[in-house]
């Protein structure tokens, strides 16, 4: 490939509040349209397409199939399994001429489930696998600056069907497995959270997050045990009472919310003791009107045996900490029995979230798996029967990766102040060949010629530059743009029968024989 041919759309300056974003746009990966809506360009969508390639090469060995399923959805399919009402305003509504209405996939449970529930009749037909990587739309309130969050944005979904619980654990795990396999290939920093489904359905649920200083999510991590749980960190407080105690002393205090719903949740809340608890905000961060501020015995024996803040971690309860406590350090937890009796106070002399067991980071959501089991199953009515004429529900399982959100961690987690730096198994060409002033130098200018075709026929990715371009142009654009490999010729070491070797990722640079170039790029 040339780069007359190509074209590489780069940019010497752009301002981001996120590295991964200006990147990513002076790298000509992606152009903004309009806010949460980008357009991959040739350099993006090659880098995307060898994600996919990654990513079709694990899930396959799950034996799971690929298919496509539509964009468009028709209504009745999301008023059935009653999501229509669940994701709201985040749906795309759409009208056709005849005046029926659709929606514009979000994702693809309820569909999937429609169209097999057709075509499979036997139980001898499972456990099977579908997959498929396509595009998903969103109507997201917070379109960020960048490709994190977007209206429209390239996802891998996969879904498993099984006639028992125990098989769906299985495929469960064995894709469990896979992720972590795919996340240590393309060399990103991650931790595995439980979770809740929410939105999806089902009892059980991972989430794999990529640590990033540019996160939406914030994640506590032991240490030594490599646990980790996400946390909720918003700002959930009226205003901040200033007051002779708050100044001299960081209190803080736990409070305990319930909901009068079905599911009876429980939160814990934690603030400093200078500032007011707002409902109002906690009621809707929650979409739950029900919620209540819950005092009794049971709350206040387990305040006053917390010995150290971490221990609220190992309970199952939902916990929401205050923005404005990130950063204490020497604080106290407010331990109020009742009106009459003293204060309890327990001295942390670290910061609450960076004790000597666990740390908190911030991160970027980047896959999430479901054990979904009967939801759709029993709304769209997918059942086969058993070896003994029994009637059984089918279980789903469901498996998320946000491609896009990938690469944009990717980015963030490899770079440095002149470019991106891509893992070898992602890198847009496998090695760049960089003339310089070969319209002076006829020996640059064969040298070139002749490394090009030995990569062409020993089918090597190279892309050369025969732009006339400044030698310092070509240098700050193959660095930007993070391919691994780089061969610089010049007259000086030409005539020597030599070129300048240089490696991205390690960052190193060598002066080889054009003889043991081959034993470089391999």
């Amino acid at each position: 490939m040339k780069t007359s041919k190509y074209l590489l759309f780069t940019m010497k300056k752009y301002k981001s509040k996120l590295i991964n974003n200006e990147l990513i746009i002076r790298s000509g990966l992606v152009r903004k349209i309009s806010s949460g809506i980008y357009s991959f360009l040739p350099l993006g969508i090659r880098i995307i397409n060898k994600i996919k390639k990654i990513i079709r090469h694990e899930i396959e060995k799950n034996y799971a199939i690929e298919i496509y399923m539509p964009l468009l959805q028709k209504e009745f399919l999301w008023k059935k399994s009653g999501r229509i009402k669940i994701f709201g305003k985040e749906l795309f509504k759409i009208i056709d001429r005849k005046k029926k209405k659709f929606i514009l996939s979000p994702t693809h449970e309820e569909l999937i489930t429609y169209i097999f529930s057709k075509e499979i009749k036997s139980y001898k037909s499972f456990p099977i696998t579908f997959y498929q990587i396509q595009n998903k739309y969103r109507d997201e309130i917070r379109s960020k600056d960048g490709i994190i969050r977007c209206k429209e944005f390239i996802m891998k979904d996969a879904y498993s069907f099984h006639i028992n619980r125990s098989s769906m654990q299985k495929t469960y795990m064995k894709m469990y497995s896979s992720y972590k396999k795919i996340f240590k290939l393309f060399k990103i920093k991650y931790k595995i959270t439980l979770s809740k489904s929410k939105k999806m359905g089902g009892k059980t649920s991972h989430e794999f997050h990529a640590i990033s200083q540019h996160g939406e999510n914030y994640i506590l991590i032991h240490e030594k045990d490599n646990i980790s749980k996400k946390i909720k960190i918003k700002n959930i407080i009226k205003k901040e009472n200033e007051s002779k105690t708050s100044n001299k002393h960081n209190f803080v205090k736990i409070f305990f919310i319930k909901s009068n719903r079905k599911k009876k949740k429980k939160i814990i809340i934690i603030i400093k003791i200078s500032q007011t608890l707002d409902m109002k905000k906690i009621k809707k961060y929650y979409n739950d009107e029900t919620l209540y501020l819950e005092e009794n015995e049971k709350n206040k024996k387990f305040i006053n045996k917390i010995k150290k803040i971490n221990n609220l971690i190992y309970i199952k309860n939902s916990i929401l900490i205050d923005k404005s406590i990130i950063n204490l350090k020497n604080f106290y937890i407010y331990k109020k029995i009742n009106k009459t009796k003293k204060i309890n106070i327990i001295k942390h002399k670290k910061n609450i979230f960076f004790t000597n067991k666990f740390i908190i980071k911030k991160s970027i959501e980047i896959a999430h798996i479901f054990q979904i089991g009967k939801k759709y199953s029993k709304k769209l009515n997918f059942f086969v029967h058993d070896k003994n004429k029994k009637r059984k529900l089918i279980n789903m399982g469901c498996y998320g990766i946000g491609i896009t959100r990938l690469l944009s961690s990717i980015v963030e987690q490899n770079h440095n102040i002149k470019g991106i730096i891509w893992p070898s198994i992602i890198s847009p060409f496998k090695v760049i060949i960089l003339p310089i002033n070969k319209h002076k130098c006829n020996e640059v200018k064969i040298i070139a010629k002749n490394v090009y075709k030995y990569f062409k026929k020993n089918k090597i990715e190279v892309i050369i530059e025969d732009r006339k371009i400044s030698p310092g142009e070509m240098f700050n654009n193959s660095d930007l743009i993070g391919i691994t490999n780089t061969i610089i010729i010049n007259e000086k070491n030409a005539k020597k029968k030599m070129v300048e070797y240089k490696n991205r990722i390690l960052n190193i640079s060598k002066i080889i024989s054009i003889k043991d170039i081959k034993k470089y790029i391999k």
